[in-house]
């Protein structure tokens, strides 16, 4: 795990979980010394009680996302299950180092809410610039969720050195350019440049979060993830961090779970297309919420389920957990408290504006909606008047009518019909005389109206 003061509560709950399930696998726990002094209240606890090993980042390069491959390339330990510091066991995982797909493959790798041939929000999809960079073939699968790794070092030598080499080697494309979103597909990747084998679990993630019946609205702020048998193993609360704040309350009251298929491996690749995540800001208290959409692509409601866990073990963990990281935090200092409060007052501030500019953005995109309708309806309307006038244009034609005309019939080809007309009467206006050309035409009627009919 990585440490930082506004994290460390969480790493602290983690450790105690751990222990509270019964695992006495070794622990280390890794800094930045920029950021973190190893004599932090917390760790100095962790060290002396739980079996922890603080170790020091010692490349200034590799710092925020980047320090977890460092950490695993230089790690102690022959085999390293990577935890993030909010991701909360719900058993004691020292199974997974003896699981068949583990032993057989070398690494446990656990999928993410995307797939880029479906849907991603990321630059991995395949005209993304990131596979000529990388000189390899759009490979479609899952993508990863890094927060929790399982990883032989010995076994994966080649795949560690170019993961080290995309984190590290300057300058980083891949990262600086947004190819990829922080450290989480690195992994998949380094694996699949250097064909170094790997068992990608094959059972979804679910969502663990809040459910308002009232409102029939799911608000996930966990990600679920499950063992190479199907069994819940961890919930990633990564959008909820345990902070140790005495208001922190349990998030993950409901699941949210994909039912699609009937149980077959083809009848699931049959409907992962209907497998899409969204996410909705603000809602139940949260600020972000992830779920599944409601609707499939094709209209039709997505297979979906929501269960309660309110009389399962995992509701009573993420307790156990808050508890933990609450009592971490009891063990600050008056230095160590002063500073997550200034860190946890910043980023509050950033999340309200940033929601105060989404919601500004909403607004104008309404009135900018309602005067593109105005201006439609305006011209709908003025082009169905037109078309009214027209028809009654073309319907009743003018009339043209004339006063002591005097109207000579003559002979002349049916091919066209002339008309002249003699002006030159002295007779009131209007007055004239008239030679048709055409079908004979005979008039008895003098100084009489006439209609022409000009089609």
């Amino acid at each position: 795990m990585i440490a930082y003061p506004r994290v460390v509560a969480g790493v602290y709950a983690i450790v105690r979980t751990l222990r509270s399930l019964g695992c006495a696998l070794p622990v280390e726990v890794w800094i930045d010394p920029s950021e973190m002094r190893a004599k932090h209240s917390v760790l100095v606890e962790l060290v002396k009680y739980y079996n922890v090993l603080v170790r020091v980042v010692g490349d200034p390069n590799a710092s925020k996302f980047h320090a977890k491959p460092y950490a695993i390339y230089h790690s102690r330990f022959e085999s390293v299950l990577w935890l993030d510091s909010d991701n909360i066991p719900v058993r004691d995982p020292t199974y997974l180092f003896q699981s068949p797909e583990f032993v057989k493959h070398g690494a446990i790798f656990w999928p993410d809410f995307w797939r880029p041939t479906i849907d991603t929000p990321f630059n991995v999809h395949q005209q993304s610039a990131l596979w000529t960079l990388l000189d390899m073939p759009f490979t479609d699968m899952f993508e990863q969720e890094s927060g929790q790794l399982l990883v032989n070092r010995s076994r994966s030598q080649a795949a560690l050195s170019k993961l080290m080499f995309y984190s590290s080697h300057m300058p980083r494309l891949i990262t600086d350019w947004q190819l990829v979103w922080g450290d989480k597909d690195l992994f998949r990747l380094a694996w699949l440049n250097t064909s170094t084998p790997f068992y990608m679990v094959q059972h979804l993630a679910a969502l663990g979060g809040l459910y308002d019946p009232d409102e029939d609205f799911f608000c996930g702020v966990s990600m679920i993830q499950r063992d190479p048998v199907g069994d819940i193993m961890f919930m990633h609360r990564n959008q909820a961090k345990l902070t140790g704040r005495r208001d922190q309350k349990p998030l993950i009251t409901h699941l949210q779970k994909f039912t699609g298929g009937d149980g077959t491996a083809a009848s699931l690749a049959r409907d992962l297309d209907k497998y899409r995540v969204q996410c909705k800001m603000r809602r139940l208290g949260q600020y972000t919420c992830f779920l599944l959409n409601p609707r499939a692509p094709d209209g039709k409601s997505t297979p979906s389920l929501i269960v309660s866990l309110e009389n399962t073990k995992y509701l009573q963990i993420e307790q156990h957990a808050i508890g933990f990281s609450i009592e971490g935090r009891g063990l600050f200092n008056k230095e160590e408290e002063a500073e997550v409060s200034k860190i946890e007052t910043k980023v509050q501030a950033t999340q309200d504006e940033e929601t105060a500019a989404i919601i500004a953005a909403n607004e104008r995109s309404e009135k900018q909606t309602r005067g593109i309708f105005g201006i439609v309806v305006v011209v709908a309307l003025g082009l169905w008047l037109r078309w009214q006038w027209i028809r009654r244009c073309r319907k009743s034609p003018p009339k043209l009518e004339t006063k002591n005309s005097s109207v000579v019939s003559a002979e002349a080809t049916p091919s066209h019909v002339a008309l002249a007309v003699d002006s030159s009467s002295s007779e009131t206006i209007g007055s004239s005389s008239a030679v048709f050309s055409g079908t004979t035409f005979n008039s008895r009627r003098r100084n009489s109206s006439f209609q022409m009919d000009d089609k």
